[in-house]
């Protein structure tokens, strides 16, 4: 931990619909680990590769290296992707914001990400700033979504 907050990432990774591509992004940001208040964004990555072959691994790497904790949507299949390419992944700790978030419970009804940024009508530049912006509005409970997702379980 460091003494102006916590280092964690968000995570996406998507389909591109062409054979074996896919988009990463990667948003690095700053949290209070006391309110779990997102206090900035730190670094951000987006972009495409297929396979082994991505342009900027080497930053990816390093990005990932840094966090306490990688927060993916879809978490099993972001951390089999990004596992299998950047070692700077492969000791984190991941959480899932799909299956770790009681979002009915919050009486929203779908669980999905896209459905869910149209419902708190967030507009993003991709999914994982998407996320991260979910992530920080505050629940029904007073609590953050951040909060509940690193909190609890």
């Amino acid at each position: 931990m460091e003494t102006n907050g916590v280092v964690a990432a968000v995570i996406n990774v998507e389909p591109t619909g062409m054979a074996d591509r896919v988009e990463l992004a990667v948003v690095l940001f700053l949290y209070d680990p006391v309110s779990f208040e997102v206090k900035e964004v730190i670094d951000s990555y987006s972009g495409q590769g297929d396979g082994a072959n991505w342009l900027e691994a080497a930053r990816i790497n390093t990005m990932l290296e840094e966090p306490a904790v990688l927060i993916a949507h879809s978490s099993e299949y972001a951390q089999a992707f990004v596992c299998r390419l950047f070692a700077g992944a492969r000791t984190k700790r991941w959480k899932c914001s799909h299956r770790e978030i009681a979002w009915k419970r919050f009486g929203v009804e779908t669980t999905e990400l896209g459905p869910l940024l149209k419902h708190f009508q967030i507009s993003a530049e991709n999914s994982a700033f998407g996320l991260l912006e979910l992530l920080k509005l505050t629940s029904p409970d007073g609590r953050s979504y951040l909060s509940h997702l690193l909190q609890e379980r």
